[in-house]
């Protein structure tokens, strides 16, 4: 996947990346009874902006001039209006989306 999607989910799995990196300092520094009190924020917003941009990444959809995408519904099992060619947003566990050559 490339284009903004692509980008969404790098910046997603740097979030996630500094949250591990985050845990590991905390590991190592409190280990050495240094204080650790102050990088539980920035774990906590490296946590939020990893979740954040995936959530985001795997919600948006890029149809292309010859494409067209049906939106699936998972909770009532609706089909919605088919999406044309642009970028759409949708919710990535309450809808499936499946692009069809046209």
């Amino acid at each position: 996947m490339g284009g903004i999607g692509g980008l969404l989910g790098l910046l997603g799995v740097l979030g996630f990346a500094g949250f591990l990196g985050g845990i590991a300092l905390v590991v190592v520094w409190s280990s050495q009874n240094r204080p650790v009190r102050a990088f539980f924020p920035l774990i906590a917003l490296a946590l939020v902006v990893g979740i954040g941009f995936s959530v985001i990444g795997q919600g948006l959809i890029v149809v292309e001039p010859q494409e067209v995408a049906v939106v699936f519904n998972t909770l009532d099992g609706s089909l919605g209006e088919p999406r044309r060619a642009g970028t759409h947003i949708i919710f990535p566990v309450l809808q499936q989306s499946t692009i069809y050559p046209i």
